[in-house]
């Protein structure tokens, strides 16, 4: 056999070898990636899982809320166009609104008969 016949045949080996070796690794690092990249996907995807199982054994989460100043009084001054909501145990004061130099100050009286400054400008 002449030496170019050997030359060929060690080539035709070797890049075999890194050809297959280069392919194993390619393949095995697209393999992990895959599993990695799913495993980030799946997380998510099972927590809404646990969610919407814990929802329908402890029954449905109600996110209604209640209006707390449903019952509110609502305080309204058209001269300078603003108006407050004030809790119903307080009473409106229209002797207690006064203007004094550029300064307009408006007061709520509580049941208590104790000022109490709302707006001040």
């Amino acid at each position: 056999m002449s030496t170019f016949w050997k030359v060929l045949i060690m080539i035709i080996i070797t890049a075999g070898i890194v050809g297959g070796g280069g392919w194993w690794y390619m393949n095995k690092k697209a393999t992990d990636e895959k599993t990695k990249f799913q495993s980030q996907i799946d997380d998510p995807n099972k927590q809404i899982t646990d969610l919407k199982a814990a929802s329908t054994t402890f029954g449905s989460v109600s996110t209604a809320t209640t209006d707390e100043t449903a019952s509110w009084k609502i305080y309204t001054n058209d001269f300078l166009g603003f108006s407050i909501k004030y809790p119903s145990n307080y009473t409106e004061d229209a002797s207690t609104t006064y203007q004094s130099g550029h300064e307009d100050r408006v007061f709520i009286r509580t049941s208590a008969n104790s000022d109490k400054i709302i707006s001040e400008r």
